[in-house]
């Protein structure tokens, strides 16, 4: 992994910081319509809007290159699983013109700061699996298999 950038900085996310988001949230949203159109609907700006995650943005020379969004979590007690807190991160996004900078890699130090700080065991994210550029890139940062979800379509039925 290339080393990080010392002009790549990170911080907390706020109100003003809409319209930037929105741009790097449309481009991994036609990204991954892209490569999954049957499952992911075109880009939604309105569920951008929740004010129930934190969001960190990472810059480069005053101008947004990413952000990530995550929302701390309690598990109760289950019948099989222990009760945990962990931060589930929703959204990983570097614009494309900016990967390989650090970015990725300060936010999700970040995220990981914050998580600890708010007595988070685990930091938790799904990626699709057509994805394996973030696959590599979460692998490097430490991140390791937990579930694995499969799918299978369902044929229409024939009309008789």
């Amino acid at each position: 992994m290339p080393p990080i950038q010392k002009d790549v900085f990170v911080r907390r996310a706020q109100g003003v910081d809409f319209p930037v988001i929105q741009q790097l949230v449309f481009e991994m949203d036609a990204f991954h319509h892209a490569n999954s159109q049957e499952r992911i609907k075109p880009a939604d700006a309105a569920r951008l809007k929740r004010e129930d995650f934190d969001r960190f943005l990472a810059k480069k020379n005053e101008a947004v290159i990413g952000f990530v969004r995550a929302k701390l979590q309690d598990a109760p007690e289950g019948r099989a699983h222990r009760a945990r807190r962990t931060v589930l991160i929703h959204e990983v996004v570097i614009h494309s013109s900016a990967r390989r900078l650090g970015a990725g890699k300060k936010l999700i130090a970040e995220v990981c700061d914050w998580a600890g700080r708010h007595g988070a065991m685990s930091l938790e994210l799904s990626v699709y699996a057509f994805n394996e550029e973030a696959i590599s890139f979460y692998r490097s940062l430490g991140f390791s298999d937990l579930t694995l979800r499969l799918s299978k379509k369902i044929p229409s039925p024939s009309v008789a």
